[in-house]
């Protein structure tokens, strides 16, 4: 498949891929605090953690 675009629909794409990117950054961030968010909460159940 070859695709032949113009400077523009390059400039487009390239905006796109990197709003892609900083959408999939930020995802992963919030799955990570989500993980530590719950791990939090299971150790202050087992009473390892002390508020």
């Amino acid at each position: 498949m070859e695709l032949n675009l113009t400077k523009t629909e390059c400039k487009m794409l390239q905006k796109l891929i990197s709003i892609y990117m900083q959408i999939s950054n930020i995802e992963e961030k919030e799955i990570f605090i989500l993980g530590g968010k719950e791990i939090y909460i299971y150790l202050k159940e087992l009473d390892l953690i002390k508020s």
